[in-house]
């Protein structure tokens, strides 16, 4: 237990479970999508550090609000599919964007 809050184990984590994290499903791809945008060499780590900082700041309500958006129809399609793997959940994600 850490700070009160119990976690399940990793051994006992199902291993179909939907990673429901909207920050993997839209944010995180809609920033690398700005990081990297139109290069086509290697970054060094501070550049991508600094390019990171630059457009996470620039990252407006609108996207945070399609985020949550496309957030509430993936929890849907979770319990739709009693679970079904992040992939497809990815899959169902760019549907709907």
């Amino acid at each position: 237990m850490v700070q009160g809050v119990d976690f399940i184990a990793k051994d006992d984590w199902p291993p179909q479970s939907p990673d429901l994290n909207l920050m993997d499903y839209a944010m995180w791809d809609s920033l690398a999508e700005k990081v990297y945008m139109g290069q086509s060499i290697a970054f060094t780590e501070n550049e991508i550090r600094a390019k990171t900082k630059e457009f996470w700041i620039q990252i407006c309500i609108k996207e945070v609000r399609k985020s949550i958006a496309t957030g509430c129809n993936i929890v849907r399609a979770a319990v739709q599919l009693e679970g079904g793997s992040t992939d497809l959940l990815k899959n169902l994600l760019h549907w709907s964007s």
